[in-house]
């Protein structure tokens, strides 16, 4: 039985979907500016407190892949592929920008602490599914498993144990 809350499931859900959405936004901005790629990322992120803090970590955060997957958070990855939609991800459908928005949302409702519900997550994931599919990565699809390992789980949570084998 999972005894995580809806706002637990979200954290974790965000966790899963960062890394594989990282090296998606890294892999993106490095084939549309080959030789400029960190500093049109850095461009489209200008002032987002988090970037500071990571560069803080590590100034190569732009120019190191590893760097940039581990300490970039899901709110400026998203960002990323909003902002540099019409020179980066333009080969993509206008449903996965709308995916991404619905994300970015919901990202902001679970850090400013709104009280979320398990349909709420239920529904984040759906999207986050979606926008997974749509990258078409083997660590996109490993996260899609995750994410369904995560809901799979706690779907029944509300069932009790047996307290004793018939």
């Amino acid at each position: 039985m999972n005894p995580q809350s809806p706002n637990a499931m979200m954290t974790d859900l965000l966790t899963i979907l960062k890394k594989p959405v990282a090296s998606f936004v890294y892999s993106r901005f490095s084939q549309a500016y080959p030789d400029k790629f960190s500093t049109m990322m850095e461009e489209h992120l200008n002032n987002n407190q988090n970037v500071m803090k990571a560069k803080q970590e590590s100034s190569e955060v732009f120019e190191q892949r590893e760097h940039f997957i581990e300490l970039m958070d899901i709110q400026g990855v998203l960002q990323l592929i909003d902002r540099g939609w019409s020179e980066v991800f333009v080969d993509y459908s206008d449903s996965m920008r709308d995916d991404v928005r619905n994300l970015l949302e919901n990202r902001h409702a679970w850090a400013h602490q709104k009280k979320l519900t398990i349909g709420d997550v239920q529904e984040v994931a759906q999207i986050a599914k979606r926008l997974l599919n749509k990258m078409k990565t083997s660590s996109a699809k490993n996260a899609t498993k995750k994410i369904r390992q995560l809901l799979r789980h706690d779907y029944y949570r509300h069932i009790p144990l047996a307290e004793h084998y018939i």
